[in-house]
């Protein structure tokens, strides 16, 4: 499934971004994101330090994330996979790298989208940008 350019854009310049997880016992966890990074076919989000987060997805690999700036924002509703190796891994921590190198990257989640929500007041984003492709 694909993301709108203007989606990735919306993610990518985002001022404030979160990520809500559902352990498989229930508990649920809404973390604030410091660093993402959203391409055609997902969005990839970095483990610095998260606990209770990557419990939660590796117990149950359905997310929510959402990102916004000011009154535009959009929700994001996926599964994960949790990156630890291999080239995809070895991109993102070179992304990360280039863009704050004091971060240690210890995981990348990936998320694959399965459905996009305008969380805007007034629903300021085009309905063709939510599909996926």
């Amino acid at each position: 499934m694909k993301i709108s350019e203007t989606i990735q854009n919306i993610v990518n310049e985002s001022e404030s971004k979160a990520l809500g997880t559902v352990g498989g016992s229930g508990v649920m966890n809404v973390v604030p994101i410091s660093m993402v990074k959203a391409e055609a076919d997902a969005i990839y989000i970095f483990n610095f330090f998260m606990r209770k987060t990557l419990e939660n997805i590796l117990e149950n690999k359905a997310v929510a994330f959402s990102a916004w700036s000011g009154m535009t924002g959009v929700q994001i509703k996926g599964t994960t996979e949790y990156l630890t190796k291999g080239s995809e891994f070895t991109k993102m921590v070179d992304w990360v790298a280039s863009e704050n190198p004091a971060r240690m990257v210890l995981g990348v989640i990936k998320i694959t989208p399965h459905e996009l929500f305008d969380v805007s007041p007034g629903k300021n984003i085009p309905t063709d940008d939510l599909a996926l492709s």
